[in-house]
């Protein structure tokens, strides 16, 4: 979703409630078969967090030399390891750790770049640049190149993965609000608010952030399904999560030892693992996109990013 059709919908505010556009979004939503699944396979991939030990058959740390390299079969659907580890138990338990990274980065990025970004458009001047062009530099470099240097700077763990994480996608946030800050500030409900009376904080909180809701609901799903990708690629490299904690990355890369010698289960099921997911984040956020724009099937001129009308 662009700046110009967030000012598309912000100015023919003043239509239905949000109560009304609520259930509006809630209809179409329902009726989006793609975004239905993939929303469903996303909670699916949430409940594992809690529910692993539950439906996993074995435990996914516990060694047994006997069973090594075993193909998969009735026993081990997914096979075993070299350490004679069940798979699917290690596939299963792997969003504890790949997805709880990617949702506590996600979260630091969106709080970090989002009021940085909306506080640079609104006030603009040698301030606003200022942040603005800190961003950019953070964005001139690959990702996984910076999340590699500073991870091996701050030393490996769970914490400082989701810093790490967290900041180098920060600045994608800042960029996305900066520019809706930015096209909002001069428009004539924000400039009546402000001749009211109304604070800087009242006037961002009441019509620029609702403004900003639509995208960056779109862009936190991106995000999440960066970060696992992101999280993985460390721990495949040998930055990042590490056995015998299961980690899809990690896995893959124990796992590609084998595959010369034809034990092709101990990586393709945890990648495909990743696959899946990256892609059900995607499909979710290219569905969510849509929901959002303007003149979509069903859709009213007051979407849920319009904004409020000036008090």
């Amino acid at each position: 979703m662009t700046a110009t059709q967030i000012l598309t919908e912000a100015d023919t505010a003043g239509g239905p409630t949000a109560p009304r556009h609520g259930r509006e979004l809630l209809r179409r939503a329902l009726r989006d078969r793609a975004l239905v699944i993939s929303a469903g396979f996303v909670l699916l991939e949430l409940l594992l967090v809690v529910l692993a030990p539950l439906i996993a058959p074995y435990s996914p740390t516990q060694s047994s030399l006997a069973n090594r390299l075993l193909a998969p079969g009735m026993h081990h659907l997914m096979g075993t390891d070299a350490n004679g580890t069940d798979i699917l138990s290690r596939v299963l338990y792997a969003p504890r750790i790949d997805l709880v990274i990617a949702v506590a980065a996600t979260l630091i990025a969106a709080a970090v770049g989002t009021p940085l970004g909306i506080l640079a458009g609104y006030v603009k001047g040698a301030v606003g640049e200022s942040l603005l062009r800190v961003g950019d530099i953070v964005l001139t470099f690959p990702v996984f190149v910076l999340a590699l240097v500073v991870v091996t700077a701050l030393g490996q763990g769970e914490s400082n993965l989701v810093l790490v994480v967290g900041f180098v996608q920060a600045p994608i946030y800042l960029r996305l609000t900066y520019g809706i800050s930015a096209a909002l500030a001069g428009r004539g409900y924000v400039e009546s608010a402000r001749l009211s009376g109304a604070g800087r904080t009242r006037i961002i909180l009441r019509h620029i952030l609702p403004n900003a809701s639509g995208p960056l609901f779109v862009q936190v799903s991106v995000t999440i399904g960066l970060s696992i990708l992101l999280v993985s690629g460390l721990s495949y490299v040998g930055a990042g999560i590490q056995a015998p904690t299961p980690e899809w990355g990690s896995m893959i890369a124990t796992g590609s030892q084998n595959l010369a010698t034809g034990q092709w289960w101990t990586s393709v099921f945890p990648g495909i693992a990743i696959g899946l997911t990256v892609v059900g984040f995607a499909v979710l956020s290219e569905r969510i996109s849509r929901l959002f724009e303007p003149g979509s099937a069903g859709s009213e001129p007051n979407s849920f990013t319009s904004s409020q009308t000036p008090s």
